[in-house]
């Protein structure tokens, strides 16, 4: 989802993909050089793909953290609980 946003809306040259795993904890770092938006707009127009990378992230336990500013591109950070059961069975 933080990728086909990226390259849906941002017009970004450059995006970096970064994964981590903890003792408790998968993390992943999505990172671009595009365009950016006012963080502060994001709660009355966010857009479905950011609620559903939420919603998905917190369905399991986790979180998704999202840093923008127009022309400062944008980071998604997003974290789950390792150890995780699939949600359908």
């Amino acid at each position: 989802e933080a990728l086909a946003n990226t390259a849906k809306h941002s017009g970004a040259k450059k995006v970096n993909v970064s994964v981590w795993i903890t003792s408790d904890r998968v993390l992943l770092e999505v990172r671009d050089d595009g365009r950016g938006f006012p963080i502060e707009k994001m709660t009355t127009t966010i857009g479905h793909g950011l609620s559903n990378m939420q919603t998905r992230a917190r369905a399991v336990g986790g979180e998704v953290d999202i840093v923008s500013a127009p022309g400062e591109g944008t980071t998604i950070l997003a974290w789950v609980p390792r150890g995780l059961k699939p949600l359908n069975g």
